[in-house]
């Protein structure tokens, strides 16, 4: 289960939230996220190259996020809502299931 809530600095109410219950094509709904493609944070020692297609699912109301090896080639997810929401001050909070196995290294920012 994946959520964003962001809220606001009066209130404990949400201002934002995607449950994933309005996908299309079993795709985050892009009125609410950008997908990042290619190799986005070469400084940062990434192998990985983003993909829009195969490794980011909605799955009965939960974003599934997946990395695959092909030989060499290293493919995943990388979400945003840079283009398509603006935050104020406030606290964002994510509920999700985050695997710990070594080797990966998911991030939430």
């Amino acid at each position: 289960m994946f959520a964003l809530l962001a809220l606001g600095r009066l209130t404990a109410e949400p201002t934002w939230a995607d449950e994933f219950t309005d996908c299309v094509d079993d795709f985050p709904n892009p009125e609410k996220w950008g997908v990042e493609v290619g190799y986005v944070r070469p400084g940062n020692g990434e192998l990985q190259r983003y993909t829009n297609s195969g490794n980011a699912a909605c799955v009965d109301g939960e974003l599934v996020l997946s990395a695959r090896r092909d030989g060499d080639d290293i493919t995943s997810a990388s979400l945003s809502t840079l283009a398509t929401q603006l935050f104020g001050p406030g606290k964002i909070e994510m509920r999700g299931k985050v695997d710990g196995r070594p080797g990966s290294w998911p991030a939430f920012w």
